[in-house]
């Protein structure tokens, strides 16, 4: 007994604590009524202990990304940069995330998700911040930087000080997508791979096996949470309001659980190497078709059309 008890207390506390889990905001901004001003550019809610999420109002960009901004004692790190605003529209980001590092002298890194244009508008500005590095989008890119061995079967870390991150390959939906743990809260933040939304997919045999490989991890370590980029489903089970919708009102809360991640790959493994649309309560997969010479986004079906 005594041994046993001696082993117990040389575990370091961090290796041994529970997680604690990040708490929603009870109503995220969500774009205003048709003929309204957009006053509220954005909204920030401290989740957890350094942790920030920061949503683009769907008046500004009617992708309305969730970005997240977590902070250690040495380093910060702010997932995506978001979407690009309406003409004319002067968007504080770089300003609210410098007012949230306050005056601590941190580094800050700038890494992404994946590189859609809707998670990436603000990385200019980034790169013109003193003390900030930003990660490229090209596979290569995130491959060197993170110093990815094994891709995409491998992982790696950053570390913050008194907080790792473990970095997860998930290529599918975009070919260099990541998705990001914070053992702290157990979150996983999973960009545009798992969201109440519409999940495209480019490259459904890498989808198919990301989403496996992502379960597998989750089952091995304490995940609370997946927070992704995006809400798209109503709070209507199997509703979703349509791509470019400026307004909702009705909007499916942000974090999904294990156990949507559990329904993701159950149907994907049924479905097997075909691609289709499948269709769940709070998600819906939709393989990419790129359009045919000649047609017009405009044209196109509204579930085609986000990238």
């Amino acid at each position: 007994m005594k041994t046993i008890l001696l082993f117990a207390l040389s575990i370091p506390l961090a290796a041994i604590a529970a997680p604690e889990p990040l708490k929603e905001a009870s109503q995220w901004i969500h774009g205003v009524p048709a003929g309204q001003a957009c006053v509220q550019l954005l909204q920030v809610h401290q989740a957890g202990p350094g942790v920030f999420i920061i949503r683009q109002n769907k008046c500004v960009n009617t992708e309305a990304p969730f970005l997240y901004l977590i902070l250690g004692e040495q380093k910060a790190l702010l997932l995506d940069s978001g979407a690009k605003p309406d003409a004319g529209v002067d968007f504080p980001l770089v300003e609210t995330v410098n007012r949230l590092i306050g005056e601590r002298k941190l580094s800050l890194l700038v890494a992404h998700t994946h590189g859609h244009r809707d998670h990436i508008a603000f990385d200019y500005a980034f790169r013109a911040r003193a003390n900030t590095t930003v990660v490229g989008t090209t596979p290569d890119a995130v491959k060197t930087h993170f110093q990815f061995t094994q891709w995409p079967e491998g992982e790696a870390q950053v570390d913050l000080g008194g907080r790792k991150i473990t970095v997860l390959p998930l290529p599918g939906h975009e070919a260099a997508h990541l998705a990001f743990y914070d053992p702290h809260s157990g979150t996983v933040f999973s960009g545009d791979s798992l969201y109440p939304g519409m999940l495209t997919v480019r490259d459904w045999p890498a989808y198919r096996q990301s989403i496996a490989r992502l379960l597998k991890f989750a089952e091995a370590h304490p995940v609370t949470a997946f927070a992704g980029a995006h809400v798209e489903m109503m709070s209507k089970p199997y509703d979703m309001y349509p791509l470019d919708t400026a307004y909702q009102p009705q909007e499916h809360k942000l974090f999904l659980g294990l156990e949507h991640l559990r329904q993701l790959n159950d149907a994907l493994t049924a479905q097997g190497e075909k691609p289709a649309r499948i269709e769940r309560a709070d998600f819906i997969v939709e393989p990419y078709a790129p359009p045919s010479a000649g047609l017009v986004l405009g044209l196109m079906p509204w579930w085609k059309r986000r990238i």
